[in-house]
Parts: structure tokens; C-alpha cells; sequence
């Protein structure tokens, strides 16, 4: 008897090796939840070592965000013997890391339990996304273009560019406003789109170097650089329109300026309710929209200006008939 026991954890002791070669990450749970068996995989993945896991509920520990209800999930592994889905897991730590996970029932360490085997696919979860965020900036940007192209009035141009930002882009809310050179140096709002609901009408934004100017619009038509929230809901900047903001649902911002002729005249802003958008990437791309966008205003702006000279030639020429046939 003594000769079969050491037979049978030398057994278990050789599958541990060999599982400890696997890069995934291999859990057992007892039918607690509890973790009885941690791999190599794991610890690298996770960076809790086997003392701080085993014993522990994994998704406690882990502070596991499911794609649908714990309690599906389990229900799937006992009718069908096994789940799989994506997961994210929060690291030792604390950075998030999204696994493509892979459950299953298990008999073979004393009670019936679960299998774990999580493969990491953070980096190419985070591809992914890049990727999707430089793609509905440069349809975006695309869009606007066309717009820009097609449009002959600023007023209607600015908020076809608005709505444009919110419907093709996803974002948020989009808006534009002009620097008023009052005492104040008010923001104007003259466009908008999206989840406003009054939002604009009680925001008194500025552009000088004051609290309601040290905003990300304010600072962007001051300095004439773009400026991006990654957090409006942290960022002291952003103090003024906080409790506001959060309730449109409005995570980071990133305010862009519109230059013409050299010189600032206010900003086009856009807010997401994702909280990592505007990457560098994103906010590249927007950055050229603004570019595109201000040379747009400029343009409509000198062929109005041409178009008031011309109309004025026209009623002088009427005039100059109308004194050359008296005299």
C-alpha cells in the first residue's frame, strides 16, 4: 500500500512538471472554486505565487470580469462538461490582463473540480483595439472631408463636422466653440452633436489662464497645442465640469484647435465614454480633422469675403452706369 501511494505522487508530481512547461496558464479548482493546483504558467501570467493562490476562490483572487453571469458559465461546464470564452483578470500587480480561457471538469485530484487552461492575448487584444480606434478616426476624418468639400456655409459646415464626429466616429459628444476676446475670453459654443443635455449652456468655459480656462478646450485655443483628458474623472483640470460630465456619460475629452490665418480661433472638443480613448494613433488623426477642418473655415470665409467685394463692385458698377448716363 505504502509502495502504491509513493507510486501514485511521483505520478502527480511528473504531470505537475510536465504541465509546468505549458506557457498557458493551468488552474484547478476543487468544487469550492478553491485553487488547488497553481501552474508555472499562472504565476508568470498572473504574479501571485503558489502560496498566495492555492487555497483561494480564483475569480476573488483574480477579480475576474466574466462575458456573461458566473453562475452561466458554470452551468454550461456541468451540462456540456466544458466552457470557453474570453476573461479579464486583474494581475498582482495590478495591471488587467485578458486571457482566452478554456474550462472543464475534472476528476482526477480528489473531488470532482474545474479546469482551468487561460492564454494570455492582452497584447493582441490591445492591437485589436488600436487598430479599431485608428479606424473609425480615419473614417471619420474621411467623412469630414467630404463634407468640407461639399459644404459652402460655416455654420452649416461646423455642425454637419459635429455630427459627423458622434454618428461615424461613436464618440460621445462633439462640439465647437469660438474665443470671444470679451473680459471673460469666453468660449462660444457655435456646433454641436451627440449627448449634450445642456451640457454646453452651463459649462461657462474660457480661455484664460483661470480655473474655467484650464479645461481641455481653454488650454487648447491658449497654447494652440491639442490637449487630451485621459481621465476626466481624476484629472484637477476637469474639477469644474466633473459631476456634470459623468453624468452624460463622458469618460476623457481631447480639444483640438482651429487655426486660421495663424492664429487660434477656438477649438473643436470631442468626449468618449471609453476610458483609454484618444491614444497617440487616435488623436493623431483627429488632429489632422482639425487641421482639414480650419483650413475649410478659411477657405469659405475668403470666398465669402470675395463674394461681398464682388457685390459690392456689382452696386458700384450700377451705380457709375446710372451717373455716366446723367452726365
Amino acid at each position: 500500500m505504502p509502495g502504491a501511494l509513493t507510486q501514485t505522487n511521483q505520478t502527480l508530481r511528473e504531470k505537475a512538471e510536465i504541465i509546468d512547461l505549458a506557457h498557458d496558464a493551468i488552474i484547478v479548482q476543487d468544487s469550492e472554486n478553491r485553487i488547488v493546483f497553481w501552474s508555472k504558467g499562472a504565476r508568470q501570467t498572473y504574479g501571485f505565487t503558489s502560496e498566495e493562490a492555492l487555497g483561494q476562490v480564483s475569480h476573488h483572487l483574480l477579480q475576474t470580469l466574466f462575458s456573461q453571469p458566473l453562475d452561466e458559465v458554470q452551468k454550461t461546464v456541468l451540462e456540456n462538461g466544458e466552457w470557453q470564452g474570453e476573461l479579464r483578470h486583474t494581475r498582482a500587480d495590478g495591471r488587467e490582463v485578458v486571457v482566452e480561457s478554456r474550462w472543464a471538469i475534472h476528476t482526477g485530484i480528489g473531488t470532482p473540480g474545474c479546469l482551468q487552461v487561460n492564454r494570455d492575448i492582452t497584447a493582441k487584444k490591445n492591437a485589436e483595439e488600436q487598430f479599431r480606434r485608428a479606424d473609425r478616426a480615419f473614417k471619420t476624418l474621411s467623412e469630414c472631408n467630404q463634407a468640407m468639400v461639399r459644404l459652402t456655409e460655416e455654420m452649416e459646415l461646423l455642425q454637419q463636422i459635429c455630427r459627423i464626429v458622434v454618428d461615424v466616429g461613436g464618440y460621445r459628444m462633439a462640439w465647437v466653440g469660438f474665443a470671444e476676446n470679451d473680459e471673460n475670453k469666453t468660449v462660444h459654443p457655435v456646433a454641436s452633436a451627440g449627448c449634450d443635455d445642456g451640457y454646453l449652456g452651463q459649462a461657462k468655459i474660457s480661455w484664460a489662464d483661470t480655473e474655467r480656462g484650464k479645461g481641455p478646450t481653454g488650454t487648447a485655443i491658449r497654447t494652440g497645442e491639442h490637449v487630451t483628458s485621459q481621465s476626466d474623472l481624476s484629472n484637477p483640470a476637469y474639477a469644474p465640469w466633473r459631476s456634470e460630465g459623468i453624468m452624460r456619460g463622458y469618460a476623457v475629452s481631447i480639444a483640438l484647435p482651429l487655426v486660421v490665418e495663424r492664429q487660434v480661433i477656438g477649438a473643436l472638443t470631442m468626449y468618449s465614454s471609453e476610458p483609454d480613448a484618444f491614444d497617440v494613433g487616435e488623436a493623431c488623426l483627429l488632429s489632422n480633422l482639425a487641421e482639414n477642418l480650419a483650413y475649410g473655415i478659411a477657405s469659405i470665409r475668403v470666398n465669402e469675403q470675395r463674394r461681398r467685394y464682388e457685390e459690392e463692385l456689382r452696386v458700384y458698377a450700377s451705380r457709375l452706369e446710372l451717373v455716366n448716363a446723367e452726365l
